[in-house]
């Protein structure tokens, strides 16, 4: 299914109107922290009303092959630019699992694969001083191997112009996604709370602190958290994108001194996004991922029996705590940098 240029251009404006409602309602809060509501009321309307113009014609560029589309018909895919699948080039299994699953979708969104990278074939694995030969060290070449990729999907996310980007891993588990409630989580996400940077859509662990932001079905929340254990179902904005781009090394010997410091590439996320965007979360996790041999463990993992850690949110003081976390990793910044020195030493 293809879209017009006058389907186009209404779906523009609709993002346009959607970063235009944003942008003004947190600047119309700066203005009443400085200033009297009448004039505040004002400037409000003015700004909002030249914001969404300016957007709206800026939107308005002809679709050229850097700049893709979704082109399901359900609304909440439509706020989405792209799909990205990481999937190892021998897991041609799980790939064909998604793109069933995919085909089953309301909507139907189209999906995009990007090859994972296998870190036993990045360069410096198995060489000094990173590597000493001991067992203990194959476990790092999936670690790295999964940091390149999801730095691969944002890369491929911003080569292709996309503002919104859905990142899967091959083992997540989509089957959710054919009886919930669409409609509510694009009404929740992208139309009353759109002030997210980062929200996760699966994992198996928050991190506290956590402010509930809305209830999306019976026994289902929106949390503002710190951040997430696993890194297998998120969604991520532009500005995220190429933050993680520009703080995350490429493919080359490098890749092996952030991973000492680092360790995995949710865990980094965990420690490092809150402290410069919105993070959100969904709880319970929505999307879990498939039982089966986990290519970063190298092990057999079930996740139905696997015991999902959640947090209970606050109802006051959300702030305070996450200054609190963000001082706490900070200090523990400087443990992670000591603790690859060691490693750059003795080895992995």
């Amino acid at each position: 299914m293809c879209m017009t240029d006058d389907d186009y251009n209404m779906h523009a404006f609709a993002l346009s109107h959607r970063s235009a409602i944003e942008f003004s309602a947190r600047f119309r809060r700066l203005l009443i922290k400085t200033g009297g509501r009448r004039a505040v009321g004002a400037v409000y309307r003015a700004c909002k009303v030249l914001f969404r113009y300016l957007s709206f014609i800026l939107d308005l560029k002809v679709p050229g092959p850097h700049h893709m589309r979704m082109t399901a018909s359900h609304p909440f895919w439509q706020q989405i630019d792209g799909i990205a699948v990481i999937n190892l080039d021998h897991r041609q299994d799980r790939w064909q699992e998604m793109l069933a699953q995919a085909a089953q979708l309301p909507g139907k969104p189209e999906i995009t694969r990007i090859a994972a990278c296998l870190g036993k074939n990045l360069p410096g694995f198995g060489v000094r001083p990173w590597f000493r030969g001991r067992k203990a060290e194959q476990r790092w070449a999936p670690r790295a191997g999964c940091m390149a990729s999801h730095r691969r999907a944002m890369l491929h996310a911003q080569q292709a112009g996309w503002k919104t980007l859905l990142v899967l891993e091959d083992d997540c588990d989509l089957a959710p996604v054919m009886t919930c409630d669409l409609d509510a989580l694009h009404r929740i996400l992208f139309v009353e709370h759109p002030e997210w940077d980062v929200c996760y859509l699966g994992h198996n662990e928050i991190m506290p602190p956590a402010q509930q932001v809305a209830s999306w079905g019976a026994d289902s929340n929106v949390l503002r958290v710190r951040g997430c254990a696993t890194a297998h179902a998120y969604l991520v904005r532009q500005q995220v994108r190429d933050w993680v781009i520009d703080h995350t090394p490429p493919e080359d010997e490098s890749l092996w001194r952030w991973l000492s410091r680092n360790r995995a590439i949710d865990r980094w996320y965990a420690r490092v996004l809150f402290r410069h965007f919105s993070i959100f979360a969904l709880s319970p996790a929505f999307l879990l991922q498939k039982t089966g041999y986990s290519d970063i463990g190298q092990h057999l993992v079930d996740w139905d029996v696997m015991k999902k850690k959640t947090v209970a949110p606050v109802n006051s003081g959300f702030e305070r705590k996450l200054m609190l976390a963000h001082l706490h990793c900070r200090f523990m910044d400087a443990w992670d940098l000591l603790r690859g020195w060691w490693k750059q030493l003795r080895g992995f």
